[in-house]
């Protein structure tokens, strides 16, 4: 698929300086490895700094403590059984009572994709 890699990703700018245009979320539940590789690949998928809201479902493999160690990465700690899709929502109206600016876009993905270099700057 286009803006997909298996690839490894090169350092970026994700997280670096906050970028009010876009941000990125994506749902884990024990997904460790797998966030590992998406946040890495994030890191080359814009040359902008986008934040990313990590919406955990009660992870106990480590990995959001491990995200949120990033620039620009936070955890929103959801610790109740919830659909994929609600818990997209409620990340996505978490970002909506940050301070402003609010994202005028956010890329919604899963802990399962790899991001191309430059593919949120396509976008």
């Amino acid at each position: 698929m286009p803006g997909l890699s298996a690839g490894p990703a090169r350092v970026g700018r994700v997280g670096t300086e906050p970028d009010p245009a876009a941000a990125v979320v994506t749902v884990t539940c024990d997904d460790g490895a797998a966030l590992t590789r998406l946040l890495d690949s994030l890191e080359a998928a814009s040359e902008r700094a986008l934040p990313v809201l990590v919406a955990d479902l009660g992870s106990t493999d480590g990995a959001p403590e491990r995200a949120e160690r990033r620039p620009g990465v936070s955890v929103l700690r959801l610790r109740e059984a919830l659909p994929h899709a609600a818990a997209v929502n409620r990340a996505v109206a978490e970002l909506s009572r940050r301070p402003p600016p609010v994202a005028d876009w956010i890329a919604i993905t899963d802990p399962g994709v790899e991001w191309s270099d430059g593919a949120l700057d396509a976008l």
